[in-house]
C-alpha cells in the first residue's frame, strides 16, 4: 500500500505574521531550550532515531522545571489567596485561573 500522506505537509512552517501576539516567556524559554539541544545532538548525530532520543533526553530537564516552577507558583498563590479570602469553592477556582494565567508568563 503506498502511503502519500507524508507529501500532505509542508516541509516549513510558514513565517509568523508581524500581528501575531509575541511568544510568552515560558515559550521563550523552550524555544531557547530547543536550539540549545538540536545543536548539540546535530553534533552527535544526524540520523533520526538518535538524534531524536538525544533531544527528548536533553530537553526533558528544562521542560520539567519550567512545568514545576508554574505549577509551584499557581499552587502558592492559589493557597495564599484562598486560605485569606476564598468564601467557596467558585472563588477558589477563580483564583486558581488567575494564579496560573499570572504565573505561566514568568
Amino acid at each position: 500500500m503506498n502511503d502519500d500522506r507524508i507529501s500532505d505537509f509542508p516541509v516549513s512552517a510558514p513565517a509568523p505574521s508581524p500581528d501575531q501576539a509575541p511568544m510568552s516567556p515560558i515559550n521563550k524559554k523552550v524555544y531557547a531550550c530547543g536550539e540549545r539541544c538540536e545543536n548539540r545532538c546535530m553534533k552527535e548525530s544526524s540520523e533520526y532515531p538518535v538524534y531524536s532520543k538525544c533531544t527528548t533526553t536533553c530537553m526533558e530537564p528544562y521542560i520539567r522545571t519550567l512545568v514545576d516552577g508554574v505549577y509551584s507558583c499557581t499552587f502558592g498563590c492559589t493557597k495564599s489567596l484562598s486560605t485569606q479570602f476564598a468564601t467557596g469553592m467558585a472563588q477558589v477556582e477563580s483564583y486558581f485561573g488567575a494564579c496560573y494565567n499570572s504565573c505561566k508568563n514568568h
